[in-house]
């Protein structure tokens, strides 16, 4: 079981990721006390949870500077903490399904439905031709097209 600075570098990873990299993820967080923006290496020491140089272990995160991440990034107090890992199981795999996931939200229920009963037919087809070889892809794509 991860513990709460594992769940933590596995969410400034996936913020990284969003954000094109270390860089641009670290250009977002500014210490309060200074005003000073975080360097790339500060970002990649507390995600890599770079070790003590006495005891040799990880260092861990502050709630206090996990809180600071969550506001640069937007995210509600918390986020940091919670395992995402969980809830991407299932979730959007690139930006392209984000994309679509995010206009779906958007839409109105009878256009909503109308999307249902496509892709269900997208995945119903697909199964037939799975489960009969001989089925085309152009075949499939036909089907939809003329329903």
């Amino acid at each position: 079981m991860k513990d709460i600075d594992d769940i933590r570098r596995d969410n400034m990873l996936t913020l990284e990721t969003e954000v094109g990299g270390p860089t641009a993820a670290a250009s977002r967080v500014v210490s309060p006390d200074t005003g000073i923006q975080w360097s790339q290496p500060q970002w990649s020491n507390l995600r890599g949870g770079a070790k003590d140089s006495k005891t040799k272990k990880k260092r861990g995160m502050l709630k206090k500077t996990a809180r600071l991440i969550e506001a640069a990034f937007g995210r509600h107090e918390g986020w940091l903490d919670l395992d995402h890992s969980v809830e991407d199981a299932c979730g959007p795999k690139d930006e392209d399904e984000q994309t679509i996931l995010k206009g779906y939200r958007l839409l109105e229920t009878p256009i909503k439905q109308f999307l249902l009963v496509q892709a269900r037919t997208i995945i119903k087809n697909h199964r037939d031709t799975h489960t009969h070889p001989e089925t085309t892809e152009s075949d499939v794509q036909l089907n939809v097209m003329a329903q």
